[in-house]
């Protein structure tokens, strides 16, 4: 299966969608290790003062209004975190410390 499409039509909506968070967050997708879905993380210290279940309904209403089921439905899993709730590590940054600087 080809994900390049999705991926691109998921990110766009999200940095569309999420641009009134400050810092803007990064977002990151990948095909999951089964081949089959989509691995989301989007990361922020912007979400601190959101509470978690808040920031799903967020990301959520973003991508049903943007992205057609056939996409969305790809998903399998989605984190919205800020860098402290990440545990100090972004799996797809060698150095986290830099990258968390800038959020």
């Amino acid at each position: 299966m080809d994900f390049e499409k999705d991926i691109a039509l998921i990110k766009n909506a999200l940095e569309n969608g999420l641009s009134h968070i400050k810092p803007n967050p990064r977002i990151y997708i990948e095909v999951n290790e089964l081949k089959y879905g989509l691995n989301a993380w989007i990361i922020s210290k912007g979400f601190s003062r959101i509470p978690l279940h808040k920031r799903h309904e967020l990301v959520w209403r973003i991508l049903e209004q943007e992205v057609d089921k056939a996409t969305r439905v790809k998903i399998s899993l989605l984190f919205i975190l800020t860098p402290k709730e990440l545990g100090g590590e972004i799996p797809w940054e060698e150095n986290f410390e830099k990258a968390a600087s800038g959020y």
